[in-house]
């Protein structure tokens, strides 16, 4: 079957901003990733560094988010609205792609208010010389390299879908190679190891900081000299755990890259907009009985219309697809007109969903500012270019809608409301399995309600690293991280203004007279 639903989104702007698959780099004596380039590094070395900026330096897959997390909170006290988002917890020493706009962060931090918390992987002897010199404080995690190394192997997965990189060549590539990036953990430990009595530098282990979390933000806390009552230690405690900073580390999209979300959730947010992905995941649990485990994730949630970035040698979806074992739950954006001549000839079936398009232009415009982390954009110029302006992408709403509307009495066609399944998301199961025609136990069908709900849904839909792309992750979690940001029926009223909602409402009208569909605009 075929998933459709409209996106109201300019993927030209937003495809530049994704890096392609990494290659390898030689550069100062160390192997990097091609994200460092010889003009980073160089500009990490002569960083401008203040007295309050705290570094936190780590190998790859070490808790360098985790102990970002903790650092922002006790600076500002717990409160979690007061943290900077514009710090991006990504390493200093990345640059941006060729073609790419944004300021790359060597560039950007110097801008952002102290203190500051810098990330960065590179060995010791790359840190800014003033930070070598004594000036700013250095906080280093080492973790179990085993762990690290089964974490770095599934990140790499989950950043190339149609990779077959086996556990055993990861190890041959981040532990017995010569060409390590950021050099060997052994020796990247060792250099930071030699500073352990140094009291401008903060050595934790990783396991013990899961052990005992609180004792290791009280650590954290003393060494950056900030005291907290013990009613703060514990708030911090809880923001930091893995299923608090799931909530806000939200990084998503059919496109994924660092950004900023809504309500300081970090990342590109949510692919809930119109329910695409939703409904893709509770097709594969009706096809497989509410068995998760059975799910097939090389079937991945994006539009088969989307090609691969030039220099990218993953297979494009609607060349791997082929090979995809049936039933297929293939996904696209493309208008009606635009689908399989076979598709539209009756073989097949299709199930659209159509949302609310307040919530959905919200939605979106928040996805497009997590896509870009130095974008000025307004709401007021989202509303002009994914509503009025000649140039929405896939067709304008209207269009596209009336499209797949004149299909609502086909055997072949099932339309969804996005509202009625939250609405009622036991009965849209039920609704999707008839149409699918599959008979599922009560059991099965509550099993399924379950699992697809939001909360459900963020626990397999993760994939976590410091530059997401669509893949298979850790323990059968898919995709760019948290393919949902919220899923709330009317969040518009949170943005739109009475000027912009007056103007909406009059344009709307007028674009819906003669089109049989009702839909609240709640």
């Amino acid at each position: 079957m075929m998933l459709v639903a409209l996106p109201v989104v300019n993927m030209s702007s937003l495809q530049a901003k994704v890096p392609s698959k990494h290659g390898d780099v030689f550069l100062q004596g160390v192997w990097w990733t091609d994200l460092v380039t010889e003009q980073a590094l160089n500009a990490v070395k002569n960083f401008d560094v203040r007295d309050d900026d705290v570094w936190i330096a780590t190998w790859p897959k070490a808790g360098t988010h985790w102990v970002a997390e903790i650092c922002h909170l006790i600076f500002n006290h717990g409160d979690l609205d007061k943290v900077d988002r514009a710090q991006q917890p990504m390493p200093l020493e990345f640059d941006v792609r060729p073609g790419d706009s944004r300021l790359p962060r060597y560039k950007a931090a110097p801008s952002w208010k102290s203190p500051r918390v810098l990330v960065t992987h590179v060995p010791k002897r790359f840190l800014p010389d003033q930070l070598l010199g004594g000036k700013g404080k250095v906080i280093t995690v080492i973790r179990n390299l085993k762990d690290s190394l089964v974490s770095y192997h599934h990140f790499i997965k989950g950043m190339n879908p149609e990779s077959t990189q086996t556990f055993d060549e990861s190890l041959q590539n981040y532990l017995y190679s010569e060409k390590v990036h950021f050099s060997p953990w052994f020796d990247h430990v060792a250099e930071y190891w030699s500073e352990r009595h140094s009291q401008q530098y903060l050595l934790l282990k990783y396991e013990d900081m899961k052990a005992d979390t609180r004792g290791a933000v009280t650590q954290i806390a003393n060494f950056l000299s900030r005291v907290l009552s013990d009613e703060v230690i514990d708030k911090i405690v809880d923001l930091v755990t893995v299923e608090s900073m799931k909530e806000r580390y939200n990084v998503a999209g059919e496109l994924a890259a660092p950004g900023i979300g809504k309500k300081g959730k970090v990342g590109a947010p949510n692919l809930i907009r119109k329910g695409t992905h939703w409904v893709f995941e509770i097709c594969q649990l009706i096809l497989n009985n509410g068995d998760v485990d059975k799910v097939d994730r090389e079937q991945q949630p994006l539009p088969m219309e989307f090609d691969v970035m030039p220099g990218d040698n993953a297979i494009p979806r609607y060349k791997a697809a082929r090979s995809w074992k049936s039933p297929r739950v293939v996904i696209t954006h493309v208008p009606k007109r635009l689908l399989p001549e076979q598709l539209l000839g009756g073989k097949g079936k299709v199930i659209t969903v159509i949302r609310n398009l307040k919530d959905s232009i919200v939605s979106f415009h928040h996805f497009t500012k997590g896509m870009d982390p130095e974008s000025s954009l307004t709401f007021e110029e989202s509303l002009h270019n994914y509503l009025y302006s000649d140039k929405v992408q896939y067709l304008p709403w209207f269009d596209y809608v009336a499209e797949f509307w004149s299909e609502r009495h086909s055997e072949n066609y099932l339309l969804l409301k996005y509202e009625k399944m939250k609405e009622d998301t036991r009965g849209a199961v039920i609704q999707i399995a008839d149409f699918l025609g599959r008979a599922l136990s009560d059991n099965v069908v509550d099993k399924i309600v379950g699992l697809v709900t939001v909360k459900s849904m963020k626990q397999r839909y993760n994939v976590a690293g410091e530059l997401a792309a669509p893949g298979t992750g850790m323990e059968g979690k898919v995709g760019a991280p948290n393919l949902m940001r919220k899923g709330i029926v009317g969040d518009w009223k949170n943005t739109f203004t009475v000027a912009q909602n007056e103007r909406f409402d009059e344009y709307y009208r007028e674009k819906m007279a003669g089109l049989d569909l009702n839909l609240d605009l709640l």
